[in-house]
């Protein structure tokens, strides 16, 4: 008898440990649009403006982090070509334009914390508005404003680990692709 409390107490406690350790992703969508991209079309993906930062620093390079992440996800589905700089909206479009691009990606760092969660409980944040655009036209495709949330036991982990996977479920809808499970989580 003692034996079987003893193991329901130990698989709930495996339980919660594992549920403890999901990455927990939310997309907002800003706009209703229904357009798919066509696969194999040529996307440019811009660089972010303006690293991430929280009210202590700036984190240096977490913009080109996060435009390589958004590229490898958007690869999926079509011929990619990634920004080597950062950029505003108009110079990401004349580049996208000039390499006869159809579609660019521009995403934009919100929220990038980085906190000592293993200490103090409280879970690293992510936050990245993605707008795509048509480039002939330059008019908007797609915002959305994708958030993540850092598992609880994280022991030295970052906001850029967050990445791994954060764009998929976003360009799979975009080009119209259901997945089966959502990468990343």
């Amino acid at each position: 008898m003692n034996q079987n409390i003893f193991r329901s107490c130990a698989c709930a406690l495996a339980l919660a440990l594992l549920c403890a350790c999901q990455t927990q992703q939310t997309i907002t969508q800003s706009d209703t649009s229904q357009t798919v991209l066509k696969q194999g079309s040529l996307v440019y993906v811009a660089v972010p403006e303006k690293p991430g930062r929280d009210d202590e620093r700036s984190y240096e390079g977490s913009d080109y982090q996060t435009a390589e992440a958004c590229a490898k996800a958007f690869k999926q589905y079509a011929e990619v070509t990634l920004g080597r700089e950062s950029q505003n909206l108009e110079n990401a479009l004349a580049s996208a334009r000039a390499r006869k691009c159809d579609y660019m990606v521009k995403p934009e760092i919100r929220i990038w914390e980085d906190n000592p969660t293993e200490w103090n409980g409280e879970r690293d944040r992510l936050e990245v508005d993605v707008e795509t655009f048509e480039t002939a036209t330059g008019k908007t495709i797609s915002r959305v404003v994708l958030k993540g949330k850092s598992r609880l036991m994280t022991f030295g982990d970052r906001p850029e680990r967050m990445l791994i996977g954060f764009f998929e479920p976003h360009a799979a809808k975009l080009f119209g692709v259901k997945l089966s499970s959502a990468p990343g989580k």
